[in-house]
């Protein structure tokens, strides 16, 4: 979330809250040891990957959201993960 994002409205207003909620899906995610996308991590405070309202994320911040969530599926599936360099990421669409 980025609080000082406010076009058309501001919906980054419970930013204080993000990183103790995010600190408890982690928490769970090893407690039920499944994997975890970290995009919170992944975006590494990187406020331009965040929409001009403060929440939802830009086009670059979904493409951000597709790569990381692509690492962490390869990662997980290893070696017999088939292989996706062939496929041409489909590009997104501006407004």
């Amino acid at each position: 979330m980025n609080p000082a994002a406010c076009s058309p409205v501001c919906r980054g207003l419970a930013w204080s809250l993000v990183s103790g909620f995010n600190d408890n899906v982690r928490g769970l995610a090893a407690s039920e040891a499944v994997p975890l996308v970290d995009v919170y991590q992944g975006f590494a405070g990187n406020l331009a990957l965040v929409g001009p309202d403060g929440l939802h994320p830009s086009a670059d911040g979904y493409a951000k959201i597709a790569d990381l969530f692509l690492t962490t599926i390869k990662g997980t599936l290893g070696p017999a993960a088939p292989n996706l360099s062939s496929l041409q990421r489909a590009p997104f669409a501006r407004r």
